[in-house]
């Protein structure tokens, strides 16, 4: 059996306050490498650091809102046998939101950590699971002044197909489900009201898709997707299926490092603009 790939692919949600505390959804298998079983396997463990700056804007008239933000990440995930790997992720990210027209400027500030394992199981196919808890800290700080915090559970499981089209062109096809499960504690706002704490779960089905190309250090690939998310993860329109789309980059720094660069964006969200543009580094440890 030949060393097979299988890329992954996020999707991301973004919704307006207090929907904004959500952690989003990022689903599919991280670019995993499934060795030949006739090899001796070799338990190096494989590092992963990358940024991400994203900006959204909702353009309703009945709750416009905007949405700056960057997030760092580092993984680290280590092959359990020749056809398992396990890996954990650790995000921290900053966003500065609020409505259109400068009004109820905030703050939100999240931590998270999630686990994840994949496995093939032959066919070109792997199968993966993930489970991560988060944490947010939202500041108002225009008009009323309130800090509200959210603990987020999140998970997901996950199919995807591998396509080896020729020696230089391989595709995938991916199917997830996600669930989130949001907790907004209680709070008091600068006018002395009490706002109850209040529990929000979610979920969301993906399919995806993509192509990815080896020409010679650079791997440049394109990616498609849709997910279908329930009515309280969706934005404030009746439209909830999304169609995402990205681009990616990728050299070959030799030593099995590898330098990535991103961008992705979404269609069929009405009054909604988005843009996400990352770039991240992975070499063995």
């Amino acid at each position: 059996m030949r060393a097979t790939e299988i890329f992954r692919f996020k999707v991301y949600r973004y919704a307006p306050w207090p929907l904004a505390l959500l952690s989003g959804l990022s689903v599919a298998a991280e670019t995993t490498a499934i060795r030949d079983e006739s090899q001796p396997l070799q338990l190096k463990y494989s590092v992963s650091l990358g940024v991400q700056h994203r900006s959204v804007k909702v353009s309703d008239p009945t709750s416009p809102y905007r949405n700056r933000g960057t997030s760092v990440t580092a993984g680290l995930s280590r092959p359990i046998d020749n056809l398992t790997v396990a890996g954990l992720t650790l995000s921290y990210s900053l966003d500065h939101s609020g409505a259109t027209n400068g009004t109820n400027n905030g703050k939100i500030e999240a931590r998270s950590v999630s686990a994840n394992l994949s496995r093939y199981i032959g066919g070109g196919r792997i199968v993966s699971a993930t489970l991560g808890y988060g944490n947010s800290d939202l500041n108002n700080r225009a008009g009323t002044n309130y800090s509200a915090d959210t603990d987020t559970l999140s998970g997901s499981i996950g199919i995807v197909q591998f396509i080896p089209f020729s020696e230089n062109l391989a595709g995938s096809i991916g199917l997830s489900y996600g669930r989130v499960l949001n907790h907004i504690e209680s709070y008091t706002n600068s006018a002395g009201t009490r706002v109850d704490g209040i529990a929000i779960n979610s979920n969301a089905l993906s399919l995806s898709g993509g192509l990815r190309w080896n020409l010679g250090p650079w791997t440049p690939s394109v990616n498609l997707g849709m997910s279908r998310a329930s009515k309280k993860l969706s934005m404030s329109s009746s439209n909830h299926t999304a169609i995402n789309y990205g681009f990616g980059l990728g050299y070959d720094l030799g030593n099995q490092r590898s330098l990535n660069i991103s961008y992705s964006s979404s269609l069929g969200l009405k009054n909604v603009r988005d843009n996400n543009l990352g770039a991240s580094l992975s070499f063995p440890f």
